[in-house]
């Protein structure tokens, strides 16, 4: 993240919030939490925004909203960071990793389609270091193979594939507001998408089963339980709820974005000029909103190597990254699922097709499987 990028808009916001009283978003549509949703959807040009509190929480929210259930398989690229496939295995999924592009380190088409097995449900694609993924191929194999798309776009705010900003071509986009992102409030995440359904199995999945639902979607009224009111729980979920501290300084973050990107481009220009003559295979090609660049370095070191060089900062600096794990840990995540050994499905409908008949799967309570609309949820016993 850029150095001095906090200043008095997000302390006269913070101000606020603690002269409130109110630190937690609670069931106000007024708050700094909501406001910053509603203007994040509006810069990002998608329907539904939910705030959560962090990175790694809006991914495992995104996953659950896309319906998938213990044992379905999920595509991850094998040199993202282990945050990407942590949120696969919360929710008793399976991550399996394909090859990368070895110039870009970003998910290739091609690994993908070597990798879809008759259990995959899902692809996650990460725009790493502001690079955007080849959508336009890896969504016509999406679609080929009844697959959803998942974007991590942690690390791209701004950048457009044919000229459509990343986090609006597959079917549900992750964001991080960790400290080293494009915007930060110290941690927190957002989940957007166009899906209405895949918003309130998300948000019920985030806020322990209460339908808290934003944009006009009427919440289900919870029955009295002899006599006696209840809140409505109507599905399991964990509390990933964004604070009002968060969402007060997300809301004045936002309007720096385009200064910060033009920062950060400013930052890799000097150090692709620094670094003109490295001794490098190559160095990735250059995309605007990028926060880091990479390259194949051979000289110095006993077998190739990947090198990123971070313009994050006004003081970029350099490190080098271990060959990944991923197969280790692939391997790991099967031994660790009971449900990977289990006979493949046939191929789910979409969510709008099993939103209306759905089961919390019994025995695995991590797990929001085929989230249901709340006015239909049933407690299936199997």
């Amino acid at each position: 993240m850029a150095d001095q990028c906090f200043g008095e808009e997000e302390l006269n916001n913070l101000r606020q919030v603690i002269e409130s009283g109110e630190l937690w978003r609670g069931l106000g549509h007024a708050n700094f939490t909501a406001r910053f949703e509603e203007a994040f959807g509006k810069w990002l040009g998608r329907k539904y925004v939910l705030g959560v509190c962090s990175g790694t929480c809006a991914e495992e929210v995104a996953l659950a909203g896309l319906g998938l259930e213990p044992g379905d398989e999920v595509i991850c690229p094998a040199s993202a960071p282990i945050f990407v496939s942590f949120p696969v295995v919360s929710i008793g999924c399976i991550p399996v990793f394909a090859d990368v592009d070895p110039e870009t380190l970003i998910i290739s088409p091609a690994g993908i389609e070597a990798r879809i097995t008759e259990r995959t449900r899902a692809v996650m694609v990460v725009h790493l270091w502001g690079m955007p993924a080849p959508m336009g191929e890896i969504m016509a194999m999406a679609r080929k193979h009844h697959l959803k798309v998942l974007e991590d776009c942690a690390q791209a705010y701004g950048p457009t594939w044919r000229g459509q900003k990343v986090g609006t071509i597959g079917d549900v986009a992750c964001y991080s507001l960790q400290q080293s992102k494009h915007i930060s409030s110290g941690e927190g995440g957002i989940f957007a998408t166009d899906d209405a359904e895949m918003y309130q199995r998300a948000m019920l999945f985030a806020n322990c089963g209460m339908p808290w639902y934003g944009y006009g979607l009427a919440p289900p009224t919870p029955e009295p339980v002899a006599g006696i009111p209840i809140r409505g729980h109507f599905a399991f979920g964990h509390n990933y709820r964004m604070s009002e501290l968060q969402g007060a300084v997300c809301l004045a973050q936002l309007p720096k974005l385009p200064e910060f990107n033009r920062r950060r481009a400013a930052l890799v220009k000097a150090i692709e000029e620094e670094l003109a003559g490295a001794p490098a295979s190559s160095w990735s090609r250059p995309i605007p909103a990028r926060s880091l660049i990479t390259g194949l370095i051979r000289s110095g070191f006993p077998r190739r190597s990947v090198i990123t060089v971070r313009s994050t900062t006004s003081k970029p600096s350099i490190r080098r990254c271990s060959v990944s794990a991923a197969p280790r840990w692939e391997s790991r995540c099967r031994t660790m699922s009971p449900m990977s050994r289990a006979p493949a499905r046939t191929p789910k409908p979409p969510p709008s097709a099993y939103a209306a008949s759905a089961s919390i799967t019994p025995g695995n309570p991590r797990t929001c499987a085929r989230m249901p609309v709340p006015s239909e949820t049933k407690f299936n016993k199997r």
